[in-house]
C-alpha cells in the first residue's frame, strides 16, 4: 500500500512543476513582446539607413515562430494542469480535494490547510492519507 501511496504523491508533485512551468513561459512571451517592440523601433531605423527590408521581414517570422512556439507550450501545460485536477475532482469527497488542491496545486504548509479548514493538524494528515489511496485508485 506504501508503494501505491508513493506514486500518488509523485504524481501530485508534478503539479508545482507544472505551475513553474506555466509562469515561466508567461514571463517568457510578455518578455518577448517587450524585446519584439524594442527590435521594431531599432529595425525601423536600421533599414530606413540600408533600405534593407528582407531581414526585418525575417526577424518578424522569427519572433512570430518563438512566440507561437511558447504560447503552444502554455496552453499544453495548462491543460495538463487541468487535466490533474479533473482527476482530483474525481475522488469525490469535497474535503479530500481540498487537501489535494490546497497542498500540491496552491503549496499551502499542513498547519495552513489545517487552519483553512478548521482541522486538527493530525486530522489533515489523516485526511490527507485517505485523499492519497483514493487517488492511487485513479491513476
Amino acid at each position: 500500500m506504501l508503494k501505491s501511496v508513493d506514486k500518488a504523491k509523485d504524481w501530485l508533485n508534478r503539479i508545482p512543476k507544472i505551475k513553474k512551468q506555466i509562469e515561466r513561459l508567461e514571463h517568457d512571451i510578455i518578455e518577448l513582446e517587450t524585446e519584439a517592440t524594442k527590435c521594431t523601433t531599432v529595425l525601423k531605423e536600421i533599414n530606413i539607413k540600408s533600405g534593407d527590408y528582407k531581414s526585418k521581414d525575417d526577424v518578424y517570422s522569427s519572433l512570430i515562430d518563438l512566440k507561437t512556439e511558447l504560447r503552444k507550450q502554455l496552453v499544453d501545460k495548462n491543460k495538463l494542469l487541468i487535466e490533474f485536477e479533473n482527476t482530483i475532482a474525481k475522488i469525490e469527497s469535497p474535503e479530500l480535494e481540498l487537501i489535494l488542491i490546497y497542498r500540491y496545486k496552491d503549496c499551502l504548509s499542513w498547519v495552513d490547510i489545517a487552519h483553512k479548514l478548521r482541522y486538527e493538524y493530525s486530522t489533515v494528515h489523516r485526511k490527507h492519507a485517505k485523499a492519497l489511496i483514493k487517488l492511487q485508485k485513479l491513476i
